[in-house]
């Protein structure tokens, strides 16, 4: 790789990790070509725990990789880089799936088509959109354009492009988009939360401090000129811990909503039955650690009988964080089967697999990713006495709000006395990560419906068609048509 490459990616990555916060590297040219170059770029920027978004066919020998179609396995993992590969296409589940694996300091880093033909290349992964009766040439490639240009002009993300050749570099843009309608590190409103809690939006500009350089930017989506000289990447402001919310005041926690969801969980263990707790986050804010150190601290006690706690998820691969924070409190380590064992009882997990006849006995079940499951199963483990839905909140149906719509109802009639808890705080990175940012905005995880509609009278309402190109271009229209469907 060229040392302007070299030079770039190391920049990259120590503006990632001066700022705590992810950077996007997209390598661009021939697939055989951009997965050496990923490689190299790996090893030029030390980067050793990586995981891989790739067809088992195509995944260099000796990598972690996952398959696409597994990448939902990834939730709870992290590393220093995911490495997705686009070329075989598109798959949104995926990537929401595996954008919050890469730790503050670390990269998601695309490996796409050349830069100029990626957004109009026809999705490879289209053919399985294609619903009977529509063929394959009716689904069209204006979501996967929209996504790549939406990279292109991305926030904090390095171009490599395979030319005639050699490397070319493209830099950075180093500063937020100046559009008054981008939340930059978005606080989305939950099925779950409190009407009567109100979360200040997030400050979305540089602030006025004649001590902070802010690069000037690049604002269009169009493909960066020819670039010769070495580029440097501007570091971003470096005061984004400052950001944070209050610091908790329990010492096992790093936020004070973390220490929220812990009280919530031994609240729902200590306190009266039929109680359950909801906890929502986006990814990286320790909501499995909090299940952890909750559980830590139930089987470091003595009660009168021993508490067995059931864990439930999709995978015993998802909850490793909750073994190893509740291991850390006893000075335990967890077994191969998945159990843990303390002074005050047993952590045991269960795949969804397991739970297909009559539920285990459980003194306190945990349900972690509950989104992933199915609200029958869900709604057979609700009638536990004691109990805690946990789940990250990625937007699209299946999961985040859709589980958030379909549940909440079930709660109400059940579990009256529920309690919702909702971690904003991110800790796996700093505020506002361009990572975050433009994950969020390139698959409209932050779509919500339109606020505010005037009811019509009327038993017949107007109606309006609009054309399907026209709505990549239109973010406000896009995003609430999405939030609709997100809800409905």
């Amino acid at each position: 790789m060229a040392g302007a490459a070299d030079a770039a990616i190391i920049a990259l990555i120590a503006e990632a990790r001066a700022t705590r916060q992810r950077r996007g590297l997209i390598i661009a040219g021939d697939p055989e070509w951009t997965r050496a170059a990923a490689q190299e770029a790996l090893a030029v920027g030390g980067l050793r725990e990586t995981l891989w978004i790739i067809a088992p066919a195509d995944a260099p020998i000796g990598v972690d990789s996952l398959d696409p179609a597994d990448a939902r396995n990834a939730l709870g993992r992290e590393a220093d880089a995911v490495i997705v590969d686009l070329h075989a296409g598109l798959d949104p589940d995926a990537l929401g799936a595996v954008g919050g694996v890469p730790r503050g300091g670390g990269l998601l880093v695309l490996l796409t088509p050349p830069v100029a033909a990626w957004p109009t290349r026809p999705d490879p992964a289209r053919a399985r959109l294609a619903v009977d009766p529509l063929d394959i040439e009716a689904v069209t490639g204006h979501f996967p354009a929209r996504f790549a240009r939406e990279w292109i002009g991305g926030w904090g993300v390095v171009i490599l492009q395979q030319e005639h050749g050699f490397v070319r570099v493209s830099p950075s843009r180093t500063s937020a988009p100046d559009d008054p309608n981008v939340r930059v590190s978005p606080t989305r409103t939950s099925a779950f939360a409190d009407p009567n809690v109100r979360v200040s939006s997030t400050r979305t500009s540089a602030p006025d401090d004649p001590n902070v350089r802010v690069s000037s930017t690049r604002t269009s989506a169009a493909i960066p000129e020819r670039s010769s000289a070495l580029v440097r990447v501007s570091p971003t402001r470096t005061s984004a811990l400052a950001d944070r919310a209050e610091p908790a005041t329990d010492t096992d926690c790093l936020t004070a909503d973390q220490a929220a969801a812990v009280a919530a969980v031994l609240r729902v263990a200590r306190g009266r039955r039929r109680r359950p707790a909801v906890l929502t986050s986006d990814r990286g804010r320790g909501k499995s650690a909090a299940l952890g150190i909750a559980v830590g601290r139930l089987l470091a006690e003595q009660p009168e009988k021993r508490r067995d706690i059931l864990l439930v998820a999709p995978t015993l691969t998802a909850v490793g964080p909750v073994f190893a924070h509740a291991g850390r409190l006893l000075g335990a380590r967890p077994a191969a089967d998945g159990t843990l064992t303390g002074p005050g009882g047993t952590l045991r997990f269960a795949a969804p697999a397991e739970l297909v006849g009559p539920l285990p006995e459980a003194s306190l079940v945990l349900i972690d990713e509950a989104a992933a499951l199915p609200l029958p199963l869900l709604s057979r483990l609700l009638a536990a006495p004691r109990v805690v839905f946990a789940t990250t909140v990625h937007g699209y149906e299946g999961t985040g709000r859709g589980f958030a719509v379909r549940f909440r109802g079930l709660l109400d009639r059940e579990t009256p006395g529920w309690r919702a808890v909702r971690l904003e705080t991110p800790l796996r990175w700093a505020p506002n990560d361009p990572i975050e940012h433009t994950l969020f905005r390139a698959l409209l995880l932050d779509a919500t419906p339109a606020e505010g509609l005037p009811r019509l009278p009327g038993d017949v309402l107007p109606a309006a068609r609009r054309a399907r190109a026209e709505l990549p271009g239109d973010g406000p229209a896009l995003s609430a048509l999405f939030g609709l469907l997100i809800s409905a």
